[in-house]
């Protein structure tokens, strides 16, 4: 049985223009100086002006081939997007929420089918019979996102709690496990439930369980990143505008900022078993028959996304400071895929 399902959300991918500058890439093994330059190439014919600015990682056998930042992040004051800023991860973030759920499971302190009743106070009596399984497969029955407004930005929360209070008092869509309803204010929960059970901050208790055994940059949505601006699409003249949105109040469901790096450590982290056991791995990553799992994360002002070869140990992530021109996930997933294949031949 699946314990913590991951289902697609929604993704990322893009490109720059021909003479938009770039930062120098980062790879460790002149074997793959011809899948790089391949992958450049592809890029620039496929994702041309689909975004203002965009980094890519990939890495094989838990080493990083390449990291590379193209266009702007900061399209006003033309900053360069390096391989090194943090950006939103959107719901990839959601991967390493369970993550850290599941190792709780592991070391004896959290149990699946635990009641919130018995990890959490003050929470409204409706909650009282949710599991910690219902939480992470989104069969809580507490709901998602009312509308793109709420999506984009529900507000400005610096806590838990203050997140908490935007859907808190709304009754259930239906009662614990008896549906399937993909909930980011679910993992919300969950986040709070991973610092009650931890003991610690959220944040402190992702360090310690996720990030730091995985080697990874994670910081909270909330906080400002120097430098860095988020766009939307302006479809009336094909330009980009400055983008309002705020993902903070969606901590672990969706309110982490990373290096692209960082989401390549994760993956080959679980894929190395140095994080969870393999059975555990695969209930997160989820792969299809292929041995090919696929992560994604969008909102306004940006897109993430991870493309996992399990069979042949690739880890391939793109992140971007706008939601796009006109590639949907269709488009994109089959880009990830030709960029997979270069590396794998390699």
């Amino acid at each position: 049985m699946k314990c913590f399902r991951i289902p697609l959300f929604i993704g990322v991918l893009f490109l720059t223009a021909c003479g938009i500058p770039k930062n120098p890439g980062l790879y460790t093994d002149n074997a793959y100086d011809k899948a790089i330059n391949a992958c450049r190439e592809l890029l620039q014919d496929q994702v041309q002006d689909q975004y203002p600015g965009y980094v890519i990682a990939v890495a094989k056998d838990n080493q990083l081939l390449w990291k590379e930042g193209f266009g702007f992040a900061n399209i006003e004051k033309k900053i360069p997007m390096s391989a090194d800023d943090e950006l939103r991860s959107y719901s990839v973030a959601k991967n390493w929420t369970s993550t850290a759920a599941i190792k709780l499971v592991e070391a004896g302190k959290l149990d699946f089918q635990s009641k919130l009743k018995d990890l959490i106070s003050d929470i409204p009596s409706a909650w009282d019979e949710i599991t910690v399984y219902q939480l992470g497969t989104h069969h809580s029955g507490i709901r998602h996102y009312r509308d793109d407004q709420e999506a984009a930005n529900p507000g400005n929360c610096q806590t838990i709690d203050q997140a908490l209070e935007l859907f808190k008092n709304d009754p259930l869509v239906h009662q614990p496990g008896k549906e399937y309803l993909y909930s980011t204010w679910g993992y919300v929960v969950l986040s709070k439930v991973i610092a009650e059970v931890s003991g610690e901050t959220y944040l402190q208790a992702m360090n310690e369980l996720v990030f730091n055994p995985a080697s990874m940059k994670v910081g909270f949505a909330g906080q400002t990143t120097p430098g860095i601006q988020y766009y939307n699409l302006n479809p009336a003249t094909n330009s980009w505008i400055l983008s309002d949105a705020n993902p903070s109040c969606k901590w672990g469901g969706g309110g982490l900022i990373a290096t692209v790096e960082s989401l390549v450590h994760f993956d080959q982290a679980m894929l190395q078993g140095i994080l969870v056991n393999s059975d555990m791995t695969n209930l997160v990553l989820e792969p299809n028959p292929d041995s090919i799992a696929i992560t994604h994360g969008i909102s306004e002002g940006g897109w993430a996304s991870v493309y996992t070869d399990m069979r042949n140990g690739i880890s391939i992530a793109f992140m971007a400071n706008a939601r796009g021109k006109t590639m949907e996930l269709p488009e994109i997933e089959r880009l990830l895929k030709s960029i997979e294949s270069y590396f794998s031949k390699s």
